[in-house]
């Protein structure tokens, strides 16, 4: 809503914030003060599909959400995609979206126009980084384990391989990467590099559930993903949650780096007491450009 009032205040642009209903009543004060102001940001209101996955009514917001109606909150996230498809019928000039919602889809431009849609969440549930080193429950272990769970695309394993890396080079510490076995392939000479310079990062394997989304299989990196098979993906990528679980569970590592896209490991860890941090690969340089569009001439 803050970026909306930025835009809103350029000439020449309406900015749209798109919401649905339950999430509409905790912008409402700062969208009547924008009116006032001359200003105004816009609302849309979207069906937020809370019967469809199971969810009592009025449950649009993270914040809102107990723990044990998680899985639903994600399977409302992605039905989500549709109701979003159908908003955007004419697309404005420019979709300003919350990354847990992808990219749009439509590239033609109608008018100069700041369309955003915000992820259903107030805050992130994320477990705070703590300086203090607790004993591995591993029996003989003395190195800090730090665990790197990376998302199935090939720049965000890049990425949490050259950070794990930088862990695996101080004293004291053991990076271990987080991989489906397909994926692994695209990390195998760095990691045999890391070995033989002496600071070795280890390889934890767990399965994709390509069967279980109706997947091929060995399709567990987003490059290798069709069009027509996107909606499987992210059904896949839901369903590894289950897998993160167990493989925290089972090796109970002192720290754990997750992938932003996989927002449900920081409740994990947090419950069963594990230090962890939200990775974004894209440079905070990077995140503010996105917000920058270039709107021509038109004095915005």
């Amino acid at each position: 809503m803050d970026l909306a009032s930025l835009f809103a205040t350029r000439r020449g642009v309406e900015a749209t914030i798109v919401l649905t209903p339950a999430n509409a009543a905790l912008i409402r004060p700062t969208l009547q003060r924008s009116t006032t102001s001359d200003h105004p940001v816009e609302l849309l209101l979207y069906p937020f599909p809370s019967e469809a996955a199971g969810l009592p009514s009025g449950v649009e917001n993270l914040a809102t959400v107990s723990s044990e109606d998680d899985s639903k909150f994600t399977q409302a996230v992605v039905s989500s995609r549709e109701a979003h498809d159908r908003l955007l019928p004419a697309p404005p000039a420019v979709v300003a979206t919350d990354f847990h919602f992808g990219g749009s889809r439509h590239r033609r431009a109608y008018r100069h126009t700041i369309y955003m849609l915000p992820g259903h969440r107030r805050i992130l549930r994320e477990s705070s980084w703590t300086s203090s080193v607790r004993p591995s429950k591993e029996e003989g272990a003395s190195k800090l384990r730090v665990f790197f769970i990376p998302f199935f695309a090939t720049g965000h394993i890049i990425p949490a391989m050259d950070l794990a890396s930088l862990f695996a080079a101080r004293h004291g510490v053991e990076a271990t990467i987080v991989l489906t076995p397909a994926n692994a392939a695209v990390i195998r000479p760095t990691l045999q590099r890391s070995t033989t310079s002496g600071h070795p990062v280890e390889l934890l394997l767990y399965p994709f559930p390509s069967e279980a989304a109706g997947l091929p299989s060995g399709v567990e990196n987003l490059a290798t993903v069709s069009s027509d098979d996107d909606s499987k993906f992210t059904q896949a990528v839901v369903s590894s949650r289950e897998a993160h679980d167990r493989l925290l569970r089972k090796h109970h590592p002192d720290a754990v780096v997750t992938d932003v896209h996989f927002w449900w490991i920081t409740g994990i860890a947090a419950d069963i007491g594990i230090p962890s941090i939200c990775f974004h690969v894209i440079g905070a340089r990077i995140l503010q450009s996105h917000h920058e569009p270039a709107l021509g001439d038109q004095g915005a």
